[in-house]
């Protein structure tokens, strides 16, 4: 009795088994070649390497019209700066797949290769495909704020960022994103609208507590408006927070700085002045 309930079992199971394979769907040439070239081949060695690189080719040859290989094949060389090699890789991604792949070369134009113009170009064309779209956790509105603001058009940016936050505020969030905030201040800060810009600021601090480049910003616009008063206290704040790393912290601003970013000692000369003019007041 044993013996036949163990047969018994076997044999449900044989056919579960059977059943399951043939319910399955079989993978497809794609698939295969994924596997075979990316799962044991490409995604074993470094970001960077000719390995991986040559992993990749190998399945570009086999399965031409598959983007997200080309944009796998292009990505690496954006990180290292190499636009021009990357570009014809991205270019023939969303060749195969424009409705993946656009608005991701969009993002890599505005914030890598500073084609701020082509970015603008691609970036409208990713919105008439979905209008309310986004990339890289922003709305396409962001980028082409920011690509009008590298353009000199501080008009034009300033009305995208206002967008932005007025669809925060249209999502139901109880805050702004502090790189709205940032941004349109910086728009405000250009047309030497500095007591504009200053509130923008505070709203982007607000926020992000430690943002050393809105500090920064106010602190000029500050300046702007009182230059016999330097705010010593909040440089001196701007400059812990940026000696800490507390700046812009986008995903990708590992690998390229974000458009008005401060570098490690903008407060360092500001504080030297700044201590002077008001040891030059204290000796009056």
């Amino acid at each position: 009795m044993k013996s036949l309930g163990l047969l018994v079992v076997l044999t449900v199971l044989s056919i579960c088994a059977s059943a399951q394979t043939n319910n399955s769907q079989p993978p497809t040439h794609r698939d295969s070649v994924r596997e075979r070239f990316l799962d044991h081949g490409a995604w074993l060695h470094p970001l960077f390497s000719r390995e991986r690189a040559m992993y990749i080719d190998s399945a570009i040859a086999l399965s031409h019209d598959d983007a997200y290989l080309w944009q796998q094949r292009a990505m690496p060389y954006f990180k290292q700066m190499k636009y021009e090699v990357g570009m014809p890789y991205l270019d023939s991604a969303v060749k195969y797949d424009s409705m993946m792949w656009l608005d991701y070369r969009a993002f890599i134009k505005c914030i890598f290769s500073k084609q701020y113009r082509e970015a603008i170009q691609d970036f409208r064309a990713a919105q008439r495909q979905r209008p309310t779209a986004g990339v890289m956790d922003h709305e396409y509105n962001f980028y082409l704020g920011l690509s009008y603001l590298q353009l000199c058009q501080y008009d034009s940016a300033e009305s995208l960022f206002s967008t932005c936050i007025r669809h925060d505020g249209e999502a139901g969030k109880d805050w702004v994103h502090y790189m709205h905030m940032f941004y349109i201040g910086i728009a405000q800060y250009e047309e030497q609208r500095y007591g504009a810009a200053v509130l923008s600021f505070d709203r982007a601090i607000e926020s992000y507590p430690h943002f050393a480049d809105a500090k920064y910003y106010k602190v000029r616009c500050m300046m702007a408006l009182d230059p016999t008063n330097p705010p010593l206290a909040l440089m001196i704040e701007g400059r812990d927070d940026i000696k800490n790393g507390l700046t812009i912290n986008e995903d990708n601003a590992v690998y390229e700085k974000y458009p008005y970013q401060i570098g490690a000692n903008a407060f360092d000369d500001m504080i030297v002045q700044a201590q002077k003019h008001l040891g030059r007041q204290q000796s009056q």
